[in-house]
């Protein structure tokens, strides 16, 4: 990539990047990780498939002992489409490994790199540039599950040939982050179905269309901690050859970013069993943003209130994606203005598996 589109922050591609807010941006994560994803030695060979689907997408993540999560994480995707999953990991204590090096889909890796949030962008852009950019991929983290509308009818290879057929590159989501009835520290050991179903606000940054608020900045922000967490995310995309999934949040070059619709939810389990734990955790290896600013935000308003609620008057509960789309927070899709070319798209496929599929510019 040349070195003026990182100092500008512009996309060499035909949209205009987004102009850059009135702030100087720092982008010196985007040589980070491509210098972290330099480093890695992984041996990636996805697990045998008899004929490989382009459209179903390559699910990665990272994980440090997660094995509480994985199994829920996993029949949920594959009952979404995915055939293959790549799962990094980064020093679990726990069975993790063994039980994921059981499943037949599943190809376990591990790296024993010190961890912050660029160096597992690194390591999943290693793997991303391993496989070949001629795939749809879903990166998701342990405590997220995918819904999408129309998810009871049409699979992920589905919705990427869908996704093609608009000329969307990079599918725009957003972290619904679910809590239980009861008191935060009390409701970790149940199934969290509870939503804030409003207070977000929405606004366009310099690198895609942000998204804020929920109960995190609703009910764990403190005078000393003004709490914004970012939720958009774009999990799903394909990538071409000068493109990087340089953030959790979102994917370089910034042009592509705002062609998408928020038509993805991230139901995510933040509040789970293990929360305590994952605080201090992240506090005491000062590994995330920030120095870990939004988990010292967590232990501030729990110290200050350890019977502290995220119920209010705004919340609903998560049924099926249409609830999302009530709410307002996801857009729906229109399956049925694709539906024979989509066919077509996916039976060209199907007969050419051995089929050379160039990038189209993601312009």
């Amino acid at each position: 990539m040349p070195q003026d589109a990182i100092e500008s922050g512009k996309s060499n591609d035909n949209v205009p990047a987004t102009p850059i807010l009135e702030y100087e941006v720092d982008l010196s994560y985007v040589q980070n990780v491509q210098a972290e994803a330099a480093k890695c030695e992984l041996d990636v060979r996805l697990p045998a498939q008899r004929q490989r689907n382009r459209f179903s997408p390559v699910l990665i993540s990272v994980i440090k002992n997660e094995r509480h999560r994985l199994e829920r994480f996993v029949t949920h995707h594959r009952d979404r489409g995915v055939q293959e999953f790549v799962f990094i990991d980064n020093g679990s204590t726990d069975d993790s490994l063994s039980w994921l090096r059981a499943q037949p889909d599943v190809l376990a890796l591990t790296v024993d790199r010190p961890f912050d949030w660029q160096a597992k962008q690194g390591w999943i852009t290693h793997v991303i540039n391993k496989i070949g950019r001629q795939r749809w991929f879903l990166v998701l983290d342990a405590d997220e599950r995918l819904v999408y509308p129309g998810e009871d009818q049409h699979d992920l290879s589905d919705l990427a040939a869908q996704m093609e057929l608009e000329e969307i590159w990079r599918v725009r989501g957003m972290l619904i982050d679910l809590y239980g009835p009861g008191s935060l520290l009390a409701s970790g050991t149940g199934e969290h179905r509870l939503f804030d179903g409003e207070g977000y606000a929405t606004r366009e940054t310099y690198c895609m269309n942000s998204v804020m608020g929920g109960p995190r900045a609703r009910a764990l922000a403190t005078p000393d901690f003004a709490l914004q967490p970012e939720l958009t995310k774009y999990p799903l995309f394909r990538i071409g050859e000068e493109d990087l999934m340089a953030n959790p949040h979102h994917l370089w070059p910034f042009g592509a970013n705002y062609k998408s619709p928020c038509h993805l939810g991230l139901l995510h389990d933040k509040f789970g069993k293990d929360l305590l734990d994952k605080i201090e955790r992240a506090i005491r290896e000062n590994s995330y943003w920030n120095g870990s600013f939004e988990y010292r935000a967590y232990r501030a308003a729990l110290q200050a209130n350890p019977q502290l609620s995220l119920v209010y008057d705004g919340t609903r509960c998560y049924e099926r994606p249409d609830d999302l789309v009530d709410a307002g927070l996801l857009a729906p899709i229109d399956w049925a203005s694709k539906r024979r070319p989509r066919w077509l798209l996916q039976a060209r496929a199907r007969w050419s598996p051995l089929a050379v599929f160039q990038n189209r510019r993601q312009d």
